[in-house]
């Protein structure tokens, strides 16, 4: 892959991209179990607490891009892909009962559901490109092929990006404010690395105009991805699912405070 190429002495190390999303998305959680809490009506909420409500949750939008990034450049560095996808899946039903308790103060709630969902999708959405895609990268994937007709890759590709925003839509992944859908923007984010990622600077540029479009700071978080230097920056391979077990108990803590007040 074409990001590969250049190795950087200085920049964020792929460690780095992921501990500031982490950092932007429990700012999330900390926004949507107390900040925005009690905000049933926009229209006749506290004007400072909703204020403050928007501002917090828009800086922890910056970390959709930053997720989208490490999906897509983490799907091209793995042989097991079932493994993978099947244990976002699993994560992402583990975590909703939390997310839940962060998100609405209720042990079961279809209004949202956590970004791990989008996360998962996305790795589904980024499989089926991998295995159609006409010119293929040189990465780990070693699943199978499709050699298909340039119109045949197009449409496939059509079809499963509409079906991964309409599962975004239809079940409100990371539903903010009644209004931002985190999934459509981490499946929109994913999808334009994969497709770009042989053009840095059109990748970036495009990206970050999409973010700026999808209320604005999604575009901040992608310049962040124009400052790595393509280095691990961990050596063990139970750092990711490490991230992800402290999404758990990050939204498990605050979700329990959230619930006793």
């Amino acid at each position: 892959m074409s990001q590969r190429k250049t190795v950087r002495y200085k920049g964020l190390t792929r460690f780095g991209i992921l501990m500031l999303a982490f950092i932007f998305v429990t700012l999330g959680t900390l926004e949507t179990a107390f900040v925005s809490r009690g905000i049933v009506n926009a229209h006749h909420a506290d004007l400072q607490q909703l204020s403050v409500a928007v501002v917090t949750d828009a800086i922890s939008w910056m970390a959709l891009p930053l997720l989208a990034w490490f999906t897509f450049d983490g799907f091209h560095r793995t042989t097991k892909l079932g493994p993978v996808i099947g244990g976002a899946f699993a994560a992402a039903l583990i975590c909703e009962v939390p997310y839940d308790m962060a998100t609405s103060q209720r042990w079961w709630d279809l209004s949202s559901q956590n970004i791990m969902w989008a996360i998962a999708v996305a790795l589904v959405v980024l499989w089926v490109f991998r295995m159609i895609d006409p010119q293929p990268p040189e990465d780990w994937y070693r699943g199978p092929h499709v050699h298909l007709s340039a119109a045949g890759v197009w449409v496939i590709r059509i079809i499963v990006v509409i079906a991964a925003l309409l599962w975004m839509g239809l079940f409100n992944v990371g539903m903010r404010l009644g209004l931002v859908n985190e999934g459509v923007i981490l499946i929109t984010m994913t999808v334009i690395f994969e497709l770009l990622h042989r053009h840095e600077n059109t990748m970036i540029l495009t990206a970050a105009i999409v973010g700026v479009l999808m209320f604005l700071t999604p575009g901040i978080g992608v310049m962040f991805l124009h400052f790595r230097n393509g280095k691990a920056g961990f050596r063990h391979s139970w750092t990711i699912p490490a991230f992800v077990g402290a999404y758990f108990v990050q939204l498990l803590i605050f979700g329990a405070m959230s619930m006793a007040l």
